[in-house]
């Protein structure tokens, strides 16, 4: 009898070890899918890529209202997860020149 239960002990073992493992990283491949954007900010118009040096950033013109009442905006640099400069609780015009500037356009359009 234990030429025959120790390995399906083992298998089992085995198997659940796998379950375990499979499952810890899809639980981390989709928290940082999800990553992205700071909590309670929400994206306004179209998300951009950086240009010349910057081009592999993604930059997100993001809006919420602060505790005031007030709606604030800033540009989100997606790729390095952080603010583009000081841009975080600034004006729309603010955060439409942070996006001019970071996208190379002239006139950024926030629909």
């Amino acid at each position: 009898m234990d030429g025959f239960c120790f390995p399906f002990v083992k298998f089992i073992n085995f198997f659940a070890g796998v379950l375990v493992a499979t499952t810890a990283a899809n639980v981390l491949l989709a928290s940082d899918a999800y990553a992205g954007l700071p909590n309670g900010w929400t994206q306004t118009g179209k998300k951009c890529n950086g240009f010349g040096y910057a081009k592999a950033n993604t930059y997100y013109k993001l809006t919420k209202t602060n505790s005031s009442g007030t709606q604030v905006y800033g540009v989100w640099n997606d790729s390095q997860s952080k603010w583009a400069g000081s841009s975080k609780g600034s004006t729309v015009e603010y955060a439409n020149n942070k996006m001019n500037t970071n996208c190379d356009v002239s006139t950024y359009q926030p629909t």
